[in-house]
Order: structure tokens, then sequence, then C-alpha cells
């Protein structure tokens, strides 16, 4: 087998696992693998990042194929109205972004995707632009 570098979109193992050995790099949807003779192409689906500030100073981080509509069905939900917005374009790396936004803001983290009024909206839309 060579052990030659190859890039891909979207690799998968046969087994339908990842093996960290393997990988050397995701970035815009990329995934960079040593050996590309047991992997075969699987296409991701994109979704956005969004993040709602409510009227009560909670914020709102998660993903959506629909974020218009996910942020409305959360503030009929939860009888909080929607002050300001931000919704990403259709990303693939959209489950990152997330999970590196909501442990950056851990301190503020009241419930699931949610963080209290003491985090800074502004602070938690430039950090998810930095990521994208």
């Amino acid at each position: 087998m060579q052990n030659a570098l190859y890039k891909t979109k979207f690799i998968f193992e046969e087994s339908k696992s990842f093996k960290k050995r393997n990988i050397n790099e995701w970035k815009d949807g990329f995934i960079e693998v040593l050996n590309n003779s047991t992997c075969r192409e699987k296409t991701i689906d994109k979704k956005s990042v969004y993040c709602g500030l409510f009227n009560d100073g909670t914020i709102k981080v998660g993903v959506s194929k629909s974020p218009n509509e996910r942020l409305k069905s959360i503030s009929n939900s939860s009888g909080r109205a929607i002050s300001e917005y931000f919704i990403s374009e259709p990303i693939v790396n959209f489950l990152i972004i997330e999970k590196h936004t909501l442990r950056r803001f851990n301190k503020s983290r009241v419930n699931g995707e949610w963080l209290s009024s003491d985090a800074d909206y502004n602070e938690v839309i430039d950090y998810i632009k930095g990521r994208i």
C-alpha cells in the first residue's frame, strides 16, 4: 500500500468510522488522509450556525438547515422574543464551530446550547465569525 498523501472531500473509512491516525487535517470541508485505499466518498450536509439574543439577555447557539425557522420555533416555544440574531452561510464544519463556541463560553452555559445573560453577545458572534 502506498503511503502517499491524498486530498478529497468528505472521506470516511469503509467501516463508517474515523480512525484518528489516518486523519491529518480538517479544513474548509476537506480531510487529508495518509492512505486513501480503504476510504470512500460520502456527502455531508451543510448547515448554518446561528446565534440568537433573546429579550431576557439569554443567548442560544445552534445549527440548523433552516435557521430562521428554527429561531422562530425556539422563540415561540420558549416565550422569549428574539432581539438580535446571526446566521452563517451553510458550512460543513458547523458542528465543530458550535462545539468550540459552547466550550469557549462554558462558564456562561445554563442549559444545553443556552448561554446566560452574562455572556457578551457580540463576543460570541465574533468568536463564531472567526472560525468560519
